[in-house]
């Protein structure tokens, strides 16, 4: 006998659907999160090394950039919703300067 259960398979075809664009979503941020920090960092460090900074003060300068954008895709994000972070009060603060406070959600 022949036997087809269509409503379990159109469960299951949905279930794994949910996941793997869930997993595509993820994939997305992480490298819209790499792909942004890698110019912001030699965006802004190589500035500062044109403009005579100290190889030191160019790269902390330019991790600092990275930090702030970073935690900004970081947040904004849907897929991170009710994850604890901890952060520096000097990026919180450099945000906050640059109009993006949104810290806390639920």
């Amino acid at each position: 006998m022949f036997n087809v259960d269509i409503g379990s398979a159109v469960v299951k075809f949905f279930a794994e659907w949910k996941k793997a664009k869930r997993a595509h979503q993820w994939g997305r941020l992480l490298f819209s999160m790499a792909f942004s920090g890698t110019v912001s960092f030699y965006g802004v460090a190589g500035a500062a090394r044109i403009a005579g900074q100290p190889e030191v003060i160019a790269d902390g300068a330019g991790m600092v950039s990275v930090a702030v954008f970073l935690l900004s895709l970081f947040v904004r994000s849907d897929l991170t919703k009710g994850m604890t972070i901890s952060i520096p009060s000097e990026i919180a603060g450099k945000m906050h300067k640059e109009g993006q406070t949104t810290i806390h959600r639920e």
